[in-house]
């Protein structure tokens, strides 16, 4: 009899710790229901910052060449706007060989391009005629309208138009 006691006392050892073991394992339904009704944190989405606008691009090239004209070559430019001073007059010789290349707005005002068949270049902006050099042509003056530029020299006042291209010269 003592073997029976011995093996019922190792049994009921066994299962009381294997009660233990397993009873100490499981939660409550409470404690279950709290882990899954618990909120994540939601995720932080970074500020959405916008792309810096471009930079608005403004020519500043008065005192270089013709935009209008191809580059490269040597442009022939008389020896009066790259002496010191850079005073220049026009004559009434000059004057005919001035052409219209085009008419714009600079910020508030109209300007037109004016160049000559030697491939100077001038600007007229506000009623003056202003050389390479950003100097004013002495003795001219000018008035811009939609499609055409009256030049005003001593008594002699003439007109540019712009020149047709391609396309229009056909219609």
């Amino acid at each position: 009899m003592n073997k029976n006691k011995i093996t019922l006392l190792l049994i009921i050892s066994f299962a009381i710790s294997g009660m233990l073991y397993l009873g100490c394992g499981k939660k409550s339904k409470a404690q279950n229901q709290q882990e899954v009704t618990t909120p994540r944190p939601k995720p932080t989405i970074p500020e959405y910052v916008p792309p810096l606008p471009p930079k608005k691009y403004v020519y500043k090239g008065t005192a270089y060449r013709d935009p209008l004209l191809p580059g490269g070559g040597g442009m022939a430019y008389s020896a009066l706007t790259t002496s010191g001073d850079g005073a220049e007059t026009f004559t009434s010789e000059k004057l005919a060989t001035l052409q219209l290349k085009g008419i714009f707005k600079d910020k508030s005002t109209n300007a037109a391009i004016i160049g000559d068949t030697s491939g100077g270049s001038y600007i007229l902006k506000n009623g003056k005629i202003y050389n390479r050099r950003n100097k004013i042509v002495i003795g001219v003056s000018g008035v811009i309208s939609k499609k055409s530029v009256t030049l005003i020299c001593d008594d002699i006042k003439i007109e540019l138009t712009m020149k047709k291209t391609g396309e229009e010269k056909e219609k």
